[in-house]
Parts: C-alpha cells; sequence; structure tokens
C-alpha cells in the first residue's frame, strides 16, 4: 500500500498562538529562544485549515491541537503554500489573497 506524501509550507511572520498539549502566544519578532515550543509543528499533520475573514489562519492539529495566526497591520502576517502549489497570503490589514 502507498501513501502519497502532499507536503504545505506555513510562513508565520506575525504572533500566533499554538497549543500542543499546553497552550502559548508567540510572538516571531521576540528572540528566537522562545519559540522553542513551536518547533513541534514541524512535520505535524494539518487535518484541517480555515482562513478566516479577518486575515487569521486557523489550524487543527493531531489530537486536541490548533495554531491560530494572527492578521496583521503592516506586513504579510502569515502565507500558506499549498501542495498544488496555490499560495495563501495574509496581507496588509488582513487582506487575503490566493495565487494559483
Amino acid at each position: 500500500m502507498s501513501h502519497e506524501t502532499k507536503l504545505a509550507l506555513l510562513r508565520i511572520e506575525s504572533p500566533f498562538r499554538l497549543r500542543l498539549g499546553q497552550e502559548w502566544v508567540f510572538d516571531p519578532a521576540d528572540q528566537r529562544s522562545t519559540l522553542g515550543p513551536a518547533l513541534g509543528l514541524f512535520g505535524m499533520v494539518i487535518l484541517s485549515a480555515k482562513v478566516i475573514r479577518s486575515g487569521e489562519l486557523e489550524l487543527v492539529l493531531p489530537g486536541d491541537g490548533w495554531l491560530l495566526a494572527y492578521a496583521g497591520r503592516d506586513y504579510e502576517a502569515w502565507t500558506l503554500s499549498l501542495p498544488d502549489k496555490t499560495l495563501i497570503v495574509s496581507g496588509t490589514d488582513g487582506k487575503i489573497s490566493v495565487f494559483r
């Protein structure tokens, strides 16, 4: 039996909230050492993803895990590159753009 691996790439440049067993709020502008618990995201399966009209991104992760990436006012807060080459961007003031 063969399983095809489909990889997505998430880049976050705004504050985000993460729950993986316990809950944290991170700000990528802070010292890198404070982002340690977020390393648990690498290679993790995303069960579902929802782009919120306000420009936020909500991911549901295995167990009771989730991530909420907040929108930014002055820059691209986050980008999500999907396996089909679609790029979703939360731009200035939370404006969502989709590139195919």
